[in-house]
């Protein structure tokens, strides 16, 4: 019991022993199981507090981050503020559609002031091809659904006709003339089903209707038609591709004054291209 408790009194450090050390001094053994084991990790895998990073290298990446903002803010100035109105302009492009309004063609009339030919209606159906599924299958649902509603075209016919424009191109933002007088019944089911089809659009244009007192004068008056492309490249933009123009007699030597001004309104439209 003894022994042990010398033992005990030996291994604690706080006891204060005499004649065994010297004044200030410690044995090694004291010391490297409490002194120093304090202040010295046990292993070399433990983390010791220190300084990690090197500070001459902050003015250069304080150099970098400055010079990358100025970068988004140079390229911010030029979207907002350089491109800012060529932007919105492009933006409103893809809601706000210009649509135009036409007008009705002029009526001809005889020295009695009796009306030669009338305007009466005429539906017509097109496409904008750039409006149209991207998707072939639906594209493909769409020509088949036209052609059963229409019963003269069939879908070969109607996809050779989507076939002269290329995709992506000018002209696919154009109107694409695919038929026109069509029966009223027709007319109306697709104008109900049009909303369902992108890029399908059903216009009520008018056509000319010449009394039977004018027949004998057909030769003077005349008649009109859908335009074709070489007259479309010779007027330009006073026509679109839906349009029909005087072919020949007085409807022709007259087309400027007949065909009137056009006005135009501009609508929204959705991401189907419908209003």
């Amino acid at each position: 019991m003894w022994r042990l408790r010398k033992k005990d009194k030996i291994k604690n450090p706080f006891i204060i022993r005499q004649g065994e050390d010297e004044y200030g001094h410690l044995k090694d053994g004291y010391r490297l199981d409490w002194t120093e084991q304090v202040f010295l990790p046990a292993s070399s895998d433990k983390a010791t507090v220190g300084q990690n990073f090197n500070f001459n290298y902050l003015p250069k990446i304080i150099f970098v981050l400055a010079l990358f903002m100025a970068i988004i803010l140079a390229r911010v100035a030029w979207l907002q503020i350089i491109k800012g109105d060529y932007y919105y302009n492009l933006a409103e492009g893809n809601r706000i559609r210009i649509a135009r309004i036409e007008a009705n063609r002029g009526i001809i009339y005889d020295s009695s002031n009796r009306p030669l030919v009338r305007n009466v209606a005429n539906f017509l159906l097109y496409f904008v091809p750039a409006d149209l599924p991207e998707n072939e299958q639906e594209k493909r649902s769409i020509i088949e659904r036209l052609s059963q509603i229409l019963g003269t075209l069939s879908p070969a016919d109607i996809e050779n006709i989507l076939t002269a424009v290329k995709p992506k191109s000018l002209e696919s933002y154009q109107p694409l003339f695919v038929t026109d007088n069509i029966e009223y019944n027709k007319a109306m089911l697709l104008y109900l089903e049009s909303d369902k089809m992108p890029g399908v659009y059903l216009s009520n244009k008018t056509k000319r209707e010449y009394n039977l007192s004018s027949l004998s004068l057909s030769h003077i008056l005349g008649y009109t038609s859908k335009i074709n492309q070489a007259e479309l490249d010779k007027y330009g933009s006073e026509y679109l591709p839906i349009d029909y123009i005087g072919k020949t007699g007085i409807e022709n030597f007259w087309e400027n004054e007949l065909k009137g001004q056009s006005g135009k309104k501009q609508i929204e439209v959705d991401a189907l291209g419908k209003e």
